[in-house]
C-alpha cells in the first residue's frame, strides 16, 4: 500500500501541484495545499486503496484534474480490469447519489452563503475568466472606496454620512446587477452548441 501511496504522491507533483503530507486511502474527499500556502486548500483528492489502488486528484483554483491508477508491474488480466471497471462505475454511482442527497437537502434548506459554492460573484468572475487576480484587485479597490469613503465621512454629519453610505450601497448593488447579468449571458453561451 505505501507503494501506491508514494506512486499517487509522485503524480500529485509531476502534475505540478505540492502533494500533502499525508494521504488517506479511504476514498473519501480530501483538500490540500496544492502550492503550500498555509491556509490554502484549493488542492483535492480521493485515494482508493482497496484492491487495485485508484484515485483522482486536482486543483480548484486552476480546474486541472486527473485520474490515477497504481502501476502494478503488469497488465490487468480481462478479469482484473472487469472488476476494477465495474469498482469505478460504482464509486461513480454512489459519489452522484450522495451528490443529489446532498443537493436536495440544501434546496430544502436554502442557500448558505456563507459557505463556499460556486455561485458567489468571486467563482462568477472567475469562471466568466476574469480571473483571480484581477477579481481580487477589484474586490480590493471596492474594499478601499468604502473604506475611504467611511473616513471621510467621519467629520461630517448625520445626514451627509448617511448619503456617502447609500452611495456606497448603491455602487455594490450596481456591481451585483452587473455581475447577474454578465453571469445570466455566460450561462446562456455556455449552453448554446
Amino acid at each position: 500500500m505505501q507503494d501506491a501511496i508514494e506512486q499517487f504522491r509522485m503524480a500529485i507533483q509531476h502534475a505540478g501541484l505540492l502533494p500533502p503530507e499525508v494521504i488517506e486511502a479511504d476514498g473519501r474527499l480530501h483538500r490540500f495545499a496544492s502550492n503550500g500556502m498555509r491556509g490554502d486548500d484549493a488542492g483535492w483528492y480521493v485515494f482508493h486503496g482497496d484492491g487495485i489502488p485508484a484515485g483522482a486528484f486536482g486543483d480548484w483554483r486552476t480546474g486541472a484534474s486527473k485520474n490515477w491508477r497504481a502501476d502494478i508491474g503488469r497488465m490487468l488480466q480481462p478479469q482484473e480490469e472487469a472488476a476494477y471497471r465495474a469498482r469505478v462505475e460504482a464509486i461513480g454511482h454512489e459519489r452522484e447519489s450522495e451528490k443529489a442527497s446532498r443537493r436536495a437537502q440544501a434546496r430544502a434548506v436554502g442557500e448558505r452563503i456563507w459557505q463556499a459554492h460556486r455561485t458567489h460573484y468571486y467563482q462568477r468572475l472567475v469562471q466568466m475568466g476574469v480571473g483571480h487576480r484581477r477579481t481580487a484587485l477589484l474586490a480590493y479597490a471596492l474594499m478601499a472606496v468604502a473604506g475611504t469613503a467611511a473616513v471621510l465621512a467621519l467629520p461630517l454629519g448625520f445626514s451627509l454620512q448617511c448619503v456617502i453610505i447609500t452611495m456606497c450601497v448603491f455602487l455594490h448593488l450596481v456591481l451585483g446587477y452587473r455581475i447577474d447579468t454578465a453571469w445570466r449571458r455566460h450561462r446562456i453561451g455556455a449552453q448554446t452548441p
